[in-house]
Formats: C-alpha cells, structure tokens, sequence
C-alpha cells in the first residue's frame, strides 16, 4: 500500500494560487508597457509644443524688429 505524501487538493489550490499570480504578473507587465508608451507619446508631444514654441517666439521676435524698423 503506497501512502501519499501530499494531498493532491492541496496541490490543486497551490497550482491554482500561482496560475493566479502568473496571469497578474503578466497583466501588471501588459499595463507597464501601456504606461511607458503612453509616457513616449507624452515626452514626444511636449517636445514638439516646444519646438512649435520656439518658433512661435521667434516669429514674433521677428515681428518686433520689422514693427520697430518701420517705426
């Protein structure tokens, strides 16, 4: 007569434990890398407001110096 060593129901409950913690890790790494590409999209966009700044004051530098040429 062969005695078991570990009850296979408590098996059961620590595959199914780990599956659980395996579909989370993957699920909050899935979100990371939402996150990082949304935060690229944001850096892109800022940098690009930037750089439409810089030329928005530029042009108006230029402006002033057409205004005050002609005045």
């Amino acid at each position: 007569m062969t005695q078991r060593i570990v009850d296979s129901s408590s098996v059961n409950k620590h595959l199914t434990s780990i599956e659980a913690a395996i579909v989370e890790t993957v699920t909050q790494r899935l979100d990371a890398e939402t996150t990082r590409q949304l935060g690229n999209r944001m850096v892109e966009a800022v940098n690009r407001l930037v750089d439409e700044t810089s030329d928005l004051r530029r042009e108006v530098g230029d402006l002033a110096k057409e205004v005050a040429r002609r005045k």
